[in-house]
C-alpha cells in the first residue's frame, strides 16, 4: 500500500493578522461614514435650490444629520421641517402646485438623481482615503 503524503503548512502572524484586518475594517467604515456625510450634503445643496421659497423657511430646514454607525451599517439621515414642518410635506408632494421659485419633489428628485453613480463614488471616496 502506498503512503499517503500530507503538506502542513503553518501560518506565522495569525493573531496580528486578525487584528489588521479587524483595524482596516473599522478604517474603512469610517471612511464611509465620511463619503457619506459629503455626499448627502451635496445632495441636500441641490435639494435646498429646487425647494420652494415664499417665507426662506422651508428651504432654510434643509439639514444632515451626524452620520450613525451601528456595527457595520452607516446610516445618514436628513430631512426638511422643523417650524417648516406642518406644511413641507404638502409641498414636496403637490404636484398640482405652480412655484415662481422651486418645485415639488424638491429633495426626492435631488436624491434620486444622486443615486445614479453614487455607489462608484463613494468607493472612488473610500479608496481615495485609504
Amino acid at each position: 500500500m502506498a503512503k499517503d503524503k500530507f503538506i502542513t503548512l503553518t501560518l506565522e502572524g495569525t493573531p496580528a493578522m486578525k487584528q489588521r484586518l479587524k483595524n482596516l475594517s473599522r478604517a474603512t467604515i469610517q471612511d464611509a461614514a465620511i463619503a457619506l456625510n459629503e455626499e448627502h450634503e451635496l445632495l441636500m445643496t441641490v435639494a435646498k435650490r429646487r425647494t420652494p421659497v415664499m417665507t426662506g423657511s422651508l428651504r432654510a430646514s434643509g439639514h444632515v444629520q451626524p452620520v450613525q454607525i451601528t456595527g457595520h451599517d452607516v446610516v445618514s439621515q436628513g430631512g426638511f421641517g422643523g417650524a417648516a414642518a406642518p406644511y413641507a410635506l404638502y409641498v414636496h408632494e403637490n404636484l398640482n402646485s405652480r412655484h415662481p421659485v422651486g418645485q415639488a419633489k424638491f429633495y426626492e428628485s435631488a436624491f434620486n438623481e444622486a443615486l445614479r453613480g453614487m455607489a462608484n463614488r463613494l468607493a472612488k471616496h473610500i479608496k481615495a482615503m485609504q
